[in-house]
Parts: structure tokens; C-alpha cells; sequence
């Protein structure tokens, strides 16, 4: 998928899909490839085509020192639950390279990325994720946050909620087991706003993701249950700092990126307002 800030009707959203005796997978060193698409921890390259339309990318950059598993309980990983698991190998990136949507072609040199990777048996009942380090106002600053509704369990539908600021080189993390079950907050496929404090901080972030700017998806669970994603990555977020002045949280500072937030909301059912740019899968793909 590549997003057009001009709105509905520019993006671009292509699927081929491949027999599975074609995909090549390699741990040391990692290196994933599908047809002609290949991807490794210091770089990707791949061409996908479909009709008239047409993406390529050669990216290319250094791994970073650090990865960022978002569970902090190591059972979470290794056991069955929760179904989805979730990891970013490369939390906060700068390629250089080059892409290309139909005709048009873009270098890149030092532009902020992320690689992430998310796996599993199941996809959830609903959730949502994103990822900003595109902040106008300092450089260095990086925002990741994750909303998993694993299964119900009996009655409830219990959300586990991970969140992660890096501000002046610090991290600021919550996802031990209490955080991840207490912390609450608002999401739909319009945009997100949530409350979190970490360590000795107060974070505030608002996400707003215009319809236009979101393109729905339908994907599969491994049983073939489908699942509806709405993802944008031109969504605007505005994250405010607060920090403790005489025993009170007080702003330190608000933070903004204007149409360069990555966001995904995954929902069950399709939303009636947001028509799929990549549909229900054919019979024989499935």
C-alpha cells in the first residue's frame, strides 16, 4: 500500500498472492523472500504489480542496537496466548534508497521507518496499533502503542495495552502485566486518544485519521477467518508531556507530526463508512 496526502482515490493498494512452495525464509542471518520481494534486517527490495498499477522499493539501512518486544512476559511469546504475537526488530530507523508508485519515483536518504513484525495463530477480536517518531518539534522523539483483545474470557473482553515514549533519550515503558490490564483508552477507525503514565511522566496522545486517508483491508487468520484492518500511514498525532510540579502534573511539552503518524485499527466486522481498497479474498486464493 502507498499513501497520496491528496486524499481518497490516490492511494494505492495492490495483493498478488503466491503459491506457499515460492516463499524462502532463513533465521541466520534472517532473510525472508516472497517471489521477487526480499526482506532482511539491513534491507528490502521487492516489485509487486497488479493491472496497471505498480510498487518498487530498494531500502536500505542500520539495524538498530536495540529490538522492542512489546510483552514483557517471555510466556507471552512462548505459549499459546496470547494468539497475535507482536515485536519491532527495528523500532526507530532512517532509510535511504528509493520507491516507486506507478510512474513516479521518490528517493529517500535518511527518512524515519520502522520494522515490525506481528505473527501468530489468530489474529484478535479487535485492536489497534501505531507508531510515530516524525515529531516536528525535537527529533529523537518516538511513540509506539498497542491494543490487543486477544479472545473473550467468559464475560469479559479483557484488552491487554502496551504503550513506549522515548523522549531526551529516555525510555518510558508500560507493559508489565498490571499496566497492560488497567490501562484504558478510546479508539476507532477515525483515531485515537489515550492517557498513560510512565515512570515519572504523563503522556497524552491524540491520533486523527480522516477517512480519506485510510485504506480498509481484509485479511486471514490462519483457519481462514477474515479479519477487517483500516491502516493509514499520513494520520496526524499530537502527544503532550507532562511531568510532576509540586506533587501536580504539569505540561512540559506538546509534541505534534501532521500527516505522518502510522495507524491501524482491526475489527471483526467491515465498517459500513470505509469501503475495502483490498477485498474478500477469491475462493481459489484462500
Amino acid at each position: 500500500v502507498a499513501y497520496n496526502g491528496a486524499g481518497r482515490g490516490k492511494h494505492i493498494a495492490i495483493r498478488e498472492v503466491f503459491p506457499y512452495d515460492v516463499v524462502r525464509l532463513d533465521s541466520d542471518p534472517f532473510a525472508f523472500q516472497i517471489g521477487r520481494s526480499i526482506l532482511t534486517n539491513r534491507n528490502a527490495r521487492g516489485r509487486i504489480e497488479n493491472h496497471d498499477q505498480r510498487l518498487g522499493w530498494v531500502l536500505n539501512w542500520e539495524p538498530c542496537e536495540e529490538s522492542f518486544r512489546h510483552f514483557s512476559l517471555r510466556a507471552f511469546y512462548d505459549g499459546a496466548f496470547p494468539p497475535t504475537k507482536i515485536m519491532a526488530p527495528n523500532p526507530d530507523l532512517r532509510i535511504s534508497g528509493e520507491v516507486l508508485f506507478n510512474r513516479r519515483r521518490i528517493e529517500l536518504v535518511d527518512a524515519p521507518a520502522i520494522q515490525e513484525h506481528m505473527w501468530g495463530t489468530k489474529h484478535s477480536l479487535g485492536g489497534v496499533w501505531a507508531h510515530c517518531n516524525t515529531f516536528v518539534e525535537e527529533e529523537g522523539v518516538l511513540f509506539e502503542g498497542f491494543v490487543d483483545q486477544p479472545a473473550k474470557v467468559g464475560p469479559l473482553e479483557p484488552n491487554l495495552s502496551v504503550f513506549r515514549f522515548r523522549v531526551d533519550g529516555e525510555d518510558y515503558v508500560a507493559n508489565g502485566l498490571y499496566k497492560m490490564l488497567t490501562t484504558r483508552s478510546r479508539y476507532d477507525t477515525g483515531g485515537w486518544f489515550f492517557e498513560v503514565v510512565a515512570g515519572d511522566r504523563r503522556f497524552e496522545g491524540t491520533i486523527e485519521a480522516p477517512f480519506n486517508r485510510m485504506v480498509g483491508m481484509v485479511y486471514q487468520d490462519p483457519d481462514g477467518e477474515l479479519v477487517y484492518a483500516y491502516h493509514t500511514k499520513i494520520a496526524d498525532m499530537t502527544l503532550r508531556v507532562f511531568a510532576k510540579e509540586r506533587g501536580k502534573w504539569a505540561l512540559e511539552r506538546e509534541l505534534t507530526a501532521p500527516e505522518s503518524c502510522a495507524f491501524e485499527l482491526i475489527s471483526r466486522a467491515p465498517d459500513p463508512d470505509l469501503p475495502l481498497m483490498i477485498a474478500e479474498p477469491a475462493e481459489a486464493e484462500r
